[in-house]
């Protein structure tokens, strides 16, 4: 699949607004979980780390955290359980769900009689695009039916590459017109972009508040307003996201290291135990390429 037919497409739902609703590809029975260690902005400056499309195992579950990265579910079949604090939401076939970060703490379980059956990714965007689950019913729309179907077959190439990051930024270009996203101001954008492609430097606020010309004390009070929290907790959830997504990938921690900006591995290692709750060599026996 080319990248110039998923531009194309793009713009074919920009200018006409319609097309022949088709119905969604069955899940494919070689099922995929698709890692990207290298993350990196595609055109809507999302930035993807991994997906796939496949039936969960039965012990699989989501353990309640909160996570600094977005979940995007589109439900095919089984029987699952969003919880977060007191509310309870069921996972429903044919829907599209948009998941919360930091700071929501949520966890999703499913029957292991009824695996949940799923087309997934994790993403990061902007911190406070949303502060609860979103849920969306595409059945009676042809453009995001379009879409869908698009990053099924995406879902099914040996390399996805780009038609992985340009699949997943038209659905959410799409969800955009839905429903109310919330994105950072122009200004915080840009630093946003600024802090995950510099993650091996120093991000202290001195520094960043000089960099983008604005006092200490203006720049953290307008940061935390942006964000919902300051500039240096932002900075540690990326690191310890981007990490532990490097972790179950296959990347050293000697590298990992290297990419989180930390000299010293017992720092590292002291840093991310406080932040998951686990060692990294328990981290990655318990986690595997999962929704």
């Amino acid at each position: 699949m080319d990248v110039r037919f998923l531009k194309e497409e793009r713009q074919i739902i920009d200018s006409k607004g319609t097309r022949d609703q088709g119905e969604l590809p069955p899940r494919q029975k070689t099922q995929k979980s698709l890692f990207f260690p290298e993350p990196r902005a595609s055109f809507d400056s999302l930035w993807l780390f991994s997906g796939g499309d496949l039936t969960c195992w039965q012990e699989w579950t989501v353990r309640e955290q909160q996570y600094s990265y977005h979940r995007l579910y589109y439900v095919r079949g089984g029987n699952a359980c969003y919880t977060s604090g007191e509310k309870k939401v069921p996972l429903r076939q044919g829907r599209l769900y948009l998941f919360p970060c930091y700071p929501v703490s949520y966890r999703i379980e499913h029957d292991p009689d009824a695996p949940l059956q799923v087309m997934w990714c994790h993403f990061e965007l902007h911190p406070n695009l949303t502060e609860d689950l979103i849920e969306y019913d595409p059945s009676s729309d042809p453009q995001m039916q379009m879409v869908l179907a698009l990053w099924s077959q995406v879902c099914t190439l040996r390399q996805p590459g780009n038609e992985m990051y340009h699949a997943v930024s038209l659905l959410m270009h799409l969800l955009e017109r839905r429903i109310n996203l919330h994105y950072a101001q122009h200004t915080f954008g840009e630093i946003e972009k600024y802090i995950k492609e510099h993650l091996s430097d120093e991000l202290s606020v001195a520094e960043l508040s000089s960099r983008f010309g604005y006092s200490r004390s203006y720049f953290s009070r307008m940061f935390k307003e942006a964000f919902k929290m300051s500039p240096g907790e932002y900075v540690r959830t990326i690191r310890m996201s981007r990490a532990a997504e490097l972790l179950v990938s296959g990347i050293t921690v000697d590298e990992i290291c290297v990419r989180m900006g930390y000299s010293d591995k017992k720092v590292f290692f002291r840093a991310f135990k406080s932040y998951h709750g686990m060692t990294t060599s328990a981290y990655v026996k318990n986690h595997r390429a999962q929704p």
